[in-house]
Formats: C-alpha cells, structure tokens, sequence
C-alpha cells in the first residue's frame, strides 16, 4: 500500500495547464510546414516538480507514437528497420559544453561518445532522424556553460537541433530553473521561437488561490482517504490547508514529501488517520524549514495561516 502511494502522481491544475500548453504546441509543430519550430520550455524555482511534470508530458505523449508496440520500430525505407524512440529525455550535467551536450544525446541512444565537437554534432543529428525523435527533452538547460565562447557555441547547437527536428516535424523542449537570467536563453537565436510556460509553486494569497490549493488537497485525500478510517471527510482541505501550506509553501517537493511520508506512518497506526501530529514528525528540505521558521516568527504570517485555515 505504501508502495502505491508513493509512486502515486498527484494531480493539480497547475501542473495540468503546463501539460496541456506543451503538448498543443507540440502538436502545433507538428502540424506546421517543415523547418524550425517553437521551442517550448518549462521553468520555475528549485522545488516546484518540473521534473516530475516533464515525465508525466513524456508518459503521456509516448503511447500516441508507439501505437501499443512493446518494441516500436519504422522503416524509412524499403528493407531498412530502425528502432522507433520518439521521445527523448536527456538530463544535462554540471557545466554541460558543446561536447557533453551532443554526448549526452548519443549516450541516451546507446551511441559511442567519443570524438571531436563536430563529430558528435553530426553523429547526434543523423540519430535523431534515425530513430524518428519526435519530442526531445533538455532537462536542467541551466547548468549549460555559459563562457562567453560556449554560449555561442550551445546557442547555434540549440538552434541547430531545433531546425534539425523541425525537418522531422518534432519539439525541442527545454526544462530549467532562472531561465529567464540565462544569457543563451535570451538570445534572439532561442527566444525568437521560445514559447514559456512557468510552473510555481501554490500561493494562498488571493480567494481564488486559495480554492485552487484546496481543491488540490481535496484531490489528494480522494486518493489516500479510502485507506485512513481514522480521518473524517475534509481532512486535509478543510482542517490542513493553513498547515501544510505553512510547512511546504506550496513547494510540490515538499508537498509530496509531507502527506507521503506522513501516510506512510499513518496507516502504521492501529486505526490508520493522518493527523497534524503525525506530519509535525515529518523532515522537510532545509528550504521548508526556513521558509516555516520564518513564517513562525512573523504575527502577520500566523494571522494569514488563520483567516486560511476559516476561509
């Protein structure tokens, strides 16, 4: 049961809407006449689940090209069988160059990846065509280097794998954090073609910021509910909205860390229930735990917690 929970996907209008914004650009590109397309990217701070989100877009996306093939592959031609890898997820490293970029495209296709620049560079754009990459995934495009001569370098690679899969009617996608203080990303090479969608974390400052976080948490006790006899209806969104909130921020991380992590020893009980203090024991990133300290300190942040808490 534990198990099953903690894989579970919690759902939320914010991750949906950036889910839904990417993939009808996708599909616009699709769509659209052969050549460079819209690149869309997803940002927001450390924390919010870009990752996660970026995954769920991936598991969605997939079946609609593999069709239900266990082992997709497509012929270009007449006697020539390739594998079909439509979707691709690459998540770049520290300081990532021109070198470690097109690397880590050939690594993910199980592709030898040594060589000069502009060895890998060619080797990496043939493959895409090769096995029919249709969306590729950058995942942390802030740890690109940005020297003054790697920026120009990765801003014409970008630039060169966006029109490469736009040949193929696919989607460069770029996930980060701060992109908007990245200098490559400013580039009238990239941005020219960048379609933005940020995901941030839960506020509670306005009415309807606060149904939307209710609502999240009404969702999330639908999942858990039925196995917590100990708890009433309403729980969560009616009794911790205010608490979770103050201990998360409304950081999906730590959101998930929180009610998992509490469920988890909640059903350890001999009447399984969820309960303030049993999520009192739960250790959260050192960020929550400033940010809740902080907010602890403050009358005006408790008097906040407590109009939410009535509302």
């Amino acid at each position: 049961m534990t198990d099953w929970f903690a894989q579970e996907w919690f759902a939320s209008d914010l991750v949906d809407g950036v889910i839904a914004g990417a993939t009808a650009r996708i599909e616009a590109n699709r769509r659209s006449p052969i050549g460079a397309k819209e690149i869309v990217a997803v940002h927001g701070p450390y924390g919010v689940g870009k990752t996660s989100t970026i995954l769920r877009l991936s598991r969605t996306l997939y079946p609609h090209y593999v069709q239900g093939e266990e082992f997709p592959t497509w012929s270009p031609d007449v006697g020539i069988v390739h594998d079909l890898v439509p979707v691709m997820w690459v998540q770049l490293q520290a300081g990532s160059t021109l070198k470690t970029l097109y690397g880590s495209l050939l690594d993910f296709l199980r592709f030898p990846v040594h060589g000069t620049g502009n060895v890998l560079a060619s080797r990496a754009l043939s493959s895409l065509a090769r096995f029919g990459v249709q969306v590729l995934i950058l995942d942390d495009v802030h740890k690109l280097r940005e020297s003054q001569q790697a920026s120009r370098d990765i801003i014409d690679a970008l630039h060169t794998i966006n029109t490469s899969l736009g040949e193929l009617g696919g989607t460069l996608c770029l996930v980060g954090s701060e992109m908007g203080q990245r200098a490559l990303l400013n580039h009238p090479q990239i941005d020219s073609r960048l379609k933005t969608m940020h995901l941030p974390p839960f506020t509670v400052g306005q009415h309807t910021d606060k149904v939307l976080w209710q609502k999240f948490l009404r969702g999330v006790e639908d999942l858990c509910g039925p196995y917590l006899p100990g708890n009433e209806p309403g729980f969560l969104a009616l009794e911790l909205p205010a608490y979770i909130h103050a201990r998360t921020q409304g950081f999906m991380q730590d959101v998930q860390q929180l009610l998992k992590d509490g469920m988890r020893v909640a059903l350890a009980e001999p009447i399984p229930a969820l309960s303030r203090a049993i999520l009192d024991r739960i250790l959260l990133s050192e960020r929550a735990q400033r940010a809740h300290t902080l907010i602890r300190s403050q009358p005006r942040g408790r008097v906040r917690a407590e109009r939410l808490a009535a509302s």
